[in-house]
């Protein structure tokens, strides 16, 4: 399944989950983000980190998120 079919109409689940670990501003990019991707392409997401989250958020967090 291409990434885009996958996201489709999950866009605001898929933020608030993204803002639940401390997150903000998420945004998709790659060949997701130009309508390139394929069967099997990965998702590349971008999130800020907010000023006052910085050291708070740990590696650990993101592969949570990740799963």
């Amino acid at each position: 399944m291409k990434p885009s079919d996958a996201i489709k109409g999950n866009s605001e689940e898929i933020r608030k989950i993204i803002e639940s670990y401390g997150f903000v501003a998420p945004e998709t990019f790659g060949s997701t983000a130009r309508g390139e991707d394929l069967d099997g392409s990965d998702l590349d997401l971008l999130a800020t980190i907010p000023e006052g989250m910085a050291g708070l958020i740990s590696l650990f967090d993101i592969i949570d998120m990740q799963d």
